[in-house]
């Protein structure tokens, strides 16, 4: 009976015991379940969070970026221009396009198609300055050449070029500038042209060389210092090239090739000699020179 007793209270213990283990596991169980809600309930609001956040952003820059636009604060009042001696303020300003009010919506590469445009300009940078000012500087064409295109004597064309043989105006236009400096191109022969274009675009395809020749020519001469004091350079012929200085000296380079050792032979004999002596001195055959 004794026996049978404790048999009966293990058991009891037993099943009390497992009862226990049960209801802690459902009450994990529960506690798992609660913390997971929290956890999706939190996500939740932070994304919703976020969200209304980036919300709030995009309209905050939709509304900078209307006022940036639009807002007279930022149309353009003031354009400065630096760099510019012979073209005009107005004939640089009227060419800028006229739907550019406003800084922001200004083009700066537009401008600097259209202000090249211009043949005397070289060169354009454009600077913007907040809140509502253009900064503009241009580098001008240096004309050094006449290229005279007349059909007769009666009509007179002559073209003024730079040292790449951009074709910057012609004389007729500018009555009052004094171009007897500059230097004459003989040799070349065009029958149309237009202002701001290269010359070696008009010319017949045969004479392309020349302009090839030409521009090696003059960058040679500047890189001596001897441009200035040359009056004429006859291009004729390729390979009888010669230059006239401005004291009626003449210099027979025959083809453009040797230029260093010709330039060199020349100031050699050159410093020898009374600047205003007129020689004629032949260098186009290499190794040797005639001076008379």
């Amino acid at each position: 009976m004794s026996t049978d007793s404790n048999r009966n209270k293990t058991k009891y213990r037993r099943q009390s015991k497992n009862l226990s283990l049960k209801g802690k596991s459902l009450s994990t169980n529960n506690n798992i379940s609660s913390n997971r809600k929290i956890i999706l309930y939190r996500k939740y609001n932070s994304n919703v969070k976020i969200k209304k956040n980036i919300v709030l952003i995009i309209l905050i820059l939709i509304i900078l970026a209307y006022l940036l636009l639009f807002s007279s604060i930022f149309n353009i009042k003031e354009i400065s221009i630096y760099g510019n001696s012979v073209t005009s303020e107005t004939q640089i300003t009227t060419i800028i396009p006229k739907n550019s009010k406003n800084i922001f919506r200004y083009r700066i590469k537009k401008s600097i198609d259209a202000i090249s445009s211009i043949p005397m300009i070289d060169n354009v940078k454009i600077y913007k300055k907040i809140p509502n000012k253009i900064q503009i500087t241009v580098t001008e064409c240096i004309p050094i050449l006449r290229l005279d295109i007349s059909a007769s004597e009666d009509k007179q064309n002559i073209l003024i070029l730079d040292n790449k043989l951009k074709i910057l105006y012609t004389s007729s236009s500018r009555n009052n500038v004094d171009q007897s400096d500059l230097t004459m191109i003989k040799g070349l022969s065009l029958s149309e042209y237009e202002l701001g274009k290269n010359l070696n675009k008009f010319v017949q395809s045969n004479q392309s060389r020349k302009c090839e020749d030409l521009i090696q020519l003059i960058d040679k001469l500047k890189s001596f210092n001897l441009f200035e004091n040359v009056k004429l350079i006859n291009i004729e012929n390729v390979h009888v090239i010669f230059i006239i200085l401005k004291n009626d000296s003449k210099l027979k380079f025959g083809e453009i090739t040797d230029l260093d050792r010709k330039i060199n032979a020349y100031l050699k004999i050159s410093s020898k000699i009374d600047k205003s002596v007129k020689i004629e001195l032949d260098l186009s055959i290499p190794g040797r020179y005639f001076l008379k």
